[in-house]
């Protein structure tokens, strides 16, 4: 066995047992090789030249093959065992003893000289230079070059075309060196002009040499889809798509194809507890805009915000693109609320809700506020309750308050919630403050949230910001009374009845200035030593200073104000028994508490138990009375009203 060969003659292409085949399309046969036992081979290679000579196998010394070989341009001049000719060199028929495998190699001797045709590209793009070598008559080479916006003509001696032309398929007998210079032919300009055939808006005509991409389509044709290009208005011409290759070999007009869009119902409703005609409206093809109508509706109590289509809201005249379906459209509603006529709605647990409400403003005016409850701002189902409680003069003049509240089902105030809710003002700031109350009386302001921020941070109770338009909104995670007040102007000033105190003597205060409707309260500053009053009576328990302030409360246009700070002294109660004899001065001094009443003044000697009655006498309208008296000196003296000791003395005689 010597082998596998793809001819049975072994004249094609041998592989060894061990060697790699790669599969193609097609079958392959291989033809098994066989030599006798003891033989050998010889393997001819044409070593650069054409056509192949068998194997020549034996086992006795006879003649080789004589050649078959050619090499254009070359002479044979015999074998060698070498491929450079370096070996052992046999001639074309000489003998061969065969006495083991030898490869002969073709030898070859140039027959003519070799020569070049250099090529210049004249203008071309990129590598302008190319080089063919030959020394036989040989067809030239296909042009390598390429020029944009020009065609390839000829190859002439001269670069501007004035020499001999050679065309691209010449056979050239490469008996001499020559130069040669590209051709080149301007490829003209052709247009396409865009026709909208229908559709609405302008595309410039497209002018270029060579494969182009055709202009991307901007025409718009309401209620059809562009479908493409033809060159036939009607579509029974050539078909382009939208941005297709074009060859620009010509100058034709393209025509917008559409397709109809399919057309959808439209339909409105008012909602709930509304009654009234609906509109009525063709159906619209996809695509297509048209314009919602007027609100034909009524809903007692509520005024009409917009059309919603379950996404988005929509007011009366605006445009509306048709989309894939039928659309409903559903009239939204804004509740009317005055004092009287609050609004209380059912609050889902499970989903964000917005509830529209209007307050009215002077000549019925109505003003919107929207409050904005996020999910799971509380767990337990009930309702949100939203209270006006300004005037109208007070809304048109942008100071709205609002008492909002989320109730449980049995009807009582949830007193924490676990996410803020969002009210939306349509008013801007001005010279008001942002402000909250729990009581309606005493008012304190809301911060602005810093760095232009829309939620508050944690641990932050409220916050306010101004949205696009520079209406306020306030963001609110507690429940309570929000509104935009004014400062008071008119200071807070009180008079006392006395310029100090008496322990258990009260006293009435009386503030007055201040701005607004509201009354007045007061807060004492040192509980521990006297107390004050929601009418401003001032109760001294202990000696000292008693400290406190007024505070005018807010009403529906101003914050609460609180005055500075009034102090009075406690004196207390005053006795003396001033003498250095047995007659002693005795001054008494209970406060106005004690006016009128009677008092009795006792004393007891040093050593015993028993008071000695000096006298009874009556206060007069201020609780004090002096008078002269004999108590001894380093006795001890104390005074009684109604059979009760308020006060004692040490007589020391001085």
């Amino acid at each position: 066995f010597n082998n596998w060969n793809t001819a049975a003659n072994g004249l094609g292409t041998a592989y060894a047992p061990s060697d790699t085949f790669t599969l193609g399309a097609a079958a392959v046969t291989l033809y098994a090789q066989w030599v006798a036992l003891g033989s050998h081979i010889v393997t001819f290679n044409n070593n650069g030249g054409t056509g192949s000579i068998a194997m020549q196998v034996s086992n006795v010394t006879v003649p080789l093959t004589p050649n078959s070989l050619i090499r254009t341009g070359y002479t044979f001049t015999g074998w060698n065992d070498a491929a450079d000719g370096s070996g052992t060199q046999y001639v074309n028929g000489d003998s061969y003893s065969f006495a083991s495998d030898l490869t002969l190699y073709a030898q070859w001797v140039i027959t003519h000289p070799v020569h070049f045709i250099r090529f210049f590209g004249n203008g071309a793009d990129g590598v302008g230079v190319a080089e063919q070598v030959n020394n036989a008559p040989t067809e030239l080479m296909p042009n390598p070059f390429t020029r944009a916006k020009y065609s390839f003509v000829n190859w002439n001696f001269l670069p501007d075309g004035t020499g001999i032309t050679y065309t691209p398929d010449v056979v050239f007998s490469f008996a001499v060196d020559i130069v040669l210079y590209a051709q080149w032919k301007l490829i003209p300009i052709h247009t396409v002009s865009y026709s909208g055939n229908g559709g609405i808006g302008f595309m410039a005509t497209q002018s270029d040499i060579g494969l182009t991409t055709l202009s991307q389509e901007t025409f718009n044709r309401t209620g059809y889809t562009f479908s493409g290009w033809n060159t036939v208005a009607d579509g029974t011409g050539t078909p382009y798509a939208d941005r297709a290759s074009f060859a620009f070999d010509k100058d034709i007009t393209l025509f917008a194809q559409w397709s109809a869009n399919p057309t959808h119902a439209i339909s409105y409703n008012g909602g709930a507890d509304a009654s009234g005609t609906a509109p009525t409206q063709q159906p619209v093809s996809e695509g297509q805009s048209f314009v919602l109508p007027a609100n034909s509706f009524l809903k007692t109590g509520y005024s009409f915000l917009a059309w919603s289509d379950g996404t988005s809201s929509f007011s009366p005249g605006a445009s509306y693109v048709m989309g894939t379906k039928d659309v409903a459209f559903t009239a939204q509603w804004a509740a009317t609320i005055t004092p009287s006529n609050p609004l209380e709605t059912l609050l889902p647990i499970n989903s964000s809700s917005s509830y529209n409400v209007n307050v009215v403003g002077i000549d019925g005016a109505l003003i919107p506020v929207v409050v904005d409850v996020p999910q799971d701002t509380t767990t337990l189902s009930g309702s949100i309750r939203i209270v006006v409680n300004s005037t109208p003069a007070l809304n048109s003049a942008g100071q709205i308050t609002l008492n909002i509240q989320i109730l449980d089902d049995f009807g009582d105030v949830i007193p924490a919630i676990n996410k803020p809710l969002v009210l939306h003002f349509k008013s801007p700031l001005g010279l008001t403050v942002v402000a909250e109350s729990s009581d309606g009386f005493t008012w304190r302001a809301i911060p602005l949230i810093p760095d232009g921020g829309t939620t508050i941070a944690p641990g932050e109770v409220d916050g306010y910001y101004l949205d696009a338009q520079g209406n306020v909104v306030v963001v609110t995670s507690h429940l309570t009374f929000f509104g935009f007040k004014k400062p008071q102007s008119a200071p807070i000033s009180v008079a006392a009845s006395n310029r100090s105190l008496t322990v258990g003597s009260p006293t009435q205060v009386n503030p007055t200035g201040g701005s607004g409707t509201s009354t007045f309260d007061f807060i004492s500053l040192t509980p521990q030593m006297c107390s004050v009053s929601a009418k401003g009576v001032i109760t001294a328990q202990k000696l000292g200073t008693c400290s406190f302030r007024a505070i005018k409360g807010g009403d529906p246009e101003y914050l609460s104000q609180v005055s500075d700070v009034i102090s009075l002294p406690v004196v207390g109660t005053q006795v003396s028994a001033i003498g250095v004899g047995k007659s002693k001065q005795i001054t008494i001094n209970l406060g106005a508490g004690f006016a009128k009443k009677k008092v009795s003044i006792q004393y007891v000697l040093p050593g015993s138990k028993k008071y000695l009655i000096v006298t009874e006498l009556k206060l007069n309208s201020v609780g004090k009375i002096v008078t002269k008296r004999i108590v001894p000196t380093g006795s001890t003296l104390r005074i009684r009203v109604a059979g009760k000791t308020v006060a004692t003395l040490e007589v020391t005689g001085i």
